[in-house]
């Protein structure tokens, strides 16, 4: 008879799915150490993060949303489902990949550009963009292909959102 039942019941079957997705991730994810790796980015899962970064200064939960966030001092790190989506690394204390001056090397198919390439590749191979962003430092730019887009640190890809799935990437 409460006027919440039927959100509740609401709930109730989201939070079986999401409890679903969490168990059938447990048995599937692999376990990586910092041996394996003494970085992590976009798309690490919250375990390596955690490995690498060691024990977060605070962490925020938002259950319905499956979204959680570590703050390293200054510093976040934003997981969805338990894998980044977004960071901001304002103290410099993040061991994320796209903040140190290399790329890992990555091999693009014929066609295609991939994590590390240049902002001239991206426009050569996609086309030219239907918007551009530059952000008060000049270090990151995010060009936008419909509602997808390329994120780039010093002209250099580092993430890449392919909503419209037409995005000319590949990862080898």
């Amino acid at each position: 008879a409460n006027p919440n039942a039927a959100l509740a019941q609401q709930k109730v079957a989201e939070y079986e799915r999401n409890l679903k997705y969490a168990q059938s991730n447990v048995g599937t994810r692999e376990r990586r150490t910092p041996a394996d790796k003494t970085y992590w980015t976009l798309g690490s899962d919250r375990d390596l993060v955690m490995a690498i970064q060691g024990a977060p200064s605070q962490t925020m939960q938002y259950h319905t949303a499956c979204e959680q966030t570590l703050r390293y001092g200054n510093s976040f790190v934003e997981l969805h489902n338990g894998y980044v989506k977004q960071y901001d690394n304002a103290d410099g204390n993040l061991r994320v990949l796209a903040n140190e001056s290399t790329v890992v090397s990555a091999r693009a198919a014929q066609g295609s550009w991939t994590l590390g390439s240049t902002q001239a590749e991206v426009v050569q191979i996609q086309g030219a963009p239907t918007r551009q962003e530059q952000y008060t430092s000049e270090r990151f730019t995010t060009f936008y292909f419909g509602k997808s887009s390329v994120l780039f640190e010093n002209g250099q890809v580092i993430g890449y959102l392919n909503a419209d799935n037409n995005l000319k990437v590949s990862l080898q």
